[in-house]
C-alpha cells in the first residue's frame, strides 16, 4: 500500500513538472511547434481567429510572420509609426502627437475600403518593451474597441513577429466579413514589415 501511494506522490509530481517546462518554454517564446516553425521559414503568414477577448468579449486574430532580420531592425519600423502609410497604403495618415522611447500616442486615418468611409482614431502605444513587445490600444476616435500587440521573438537567424489583435467595430459585422478582413489585412501589414526589415 505505502509503495501504491508514493508511486502515486511521483507520478502527480512528474506531471507537475512537465507542465512546468512547458508553461516556460512557453514563456521563452519557444511554443511553436516544428510544423508551424517550417512553415514560417518558408515564407508562409500563419493566421488564427482567437477566442473572444475574456475581459470584454471582443473578437480577436493574430498572424505569424518569419522575417530575415533582428528583432532591433523590426523594431525600428514599429517604432516609427509615421512610416506605416508607405508600408501599408490603408493607413493614410499616422501623425504621432507625443514620444519617448516608452510610449507615443498617434492619430490615424485608416481606409479599409471603398464602401467605408476613413476611420480616424486616436492610439496608444506602449513602447517600453524595447525590441520584444508593442502593445496598442485605441484612445477615442473610430471604433469601439481596438487593441493589440505586435511581438518579436528571436528565432535562430532572423525574429518571428506576431500580430494580435482585438477589434469591436462599434456596429454589426457579419462574422464571415470579419474574420475575412482580419485575415486578409493582418497578414499584409506584416509582409510589408517583412519586406522593409529585409531590404538592405
Amino acid at each position: 500500500m505505502a509503495y501504491n501511494f508514493e508511486f502515486k506522490i511521483f507520478i502527480k509530481r512528474f506531471f507537475l513538472l512537465l507542465s512546468a517546462l512547458f508553461f516556460l518554454a512557453c514563456l521563452k517564446g519557444e511554443a511553436y511547434i516544428p510544423a508551424e516553425a517550417s512553415r514560417l521559414e518558408k515564407g508562409e503568414v500563419i493566421t488564427k481567429i482567437l477566442p473572444l477577448a475574456a475581459k470584454d468579449g471582443v473578437k480577436g486574430a493574430e498572424a505569424s510572420i518569419f522575417i530575415a532580420a533582428p528583432p532591433e531592425k523590426i523594431w525600428n519600423i514599429l517604432f516609427n509609426q509615421e512610416n506605416l502609410p508607405k508600408l501599408a497604403p490603408k493607413f493614410k495618415e499616422v501623425n504621432i502627437i507625443e514620444k519617448n522611447n516608452n510610449y507615443q500616442k498617434v492619430q490615424v486615418a485608416l481606409k479599409v475600403s471603398s464602401l467605408l468611409p476613413t476611420f480616424r482614431y486616436t492610439m496608444y502605444l506602449d513602447t517600453s518593451e524595447k525590441y520584444k513587445r508593442v502593445k496598442f490600444s485605441r484612445i477615442e476616435g473610430a471604433f469601439k474597441k481596438l487593441y493589440g500587440s505586435y511581438e518579436l521573438e528571436p528565432y535562430q537567424n532572423g525574429t518571428i513577429l506576431t500580430y494580435r489583435m482585438f477589434i469591436d467595430m462599434g456596429f454589426f459585422v457579419p462574422d464571415f466579413i470579419y474574420n475575412e478582413g482580419l485575415k486578409k489585412d493582418l497578414p499584409e501589414i506584416l509582409g510589408a514589415i517583412k519586406t522593409a526589415s529585409e531590404s538592405n
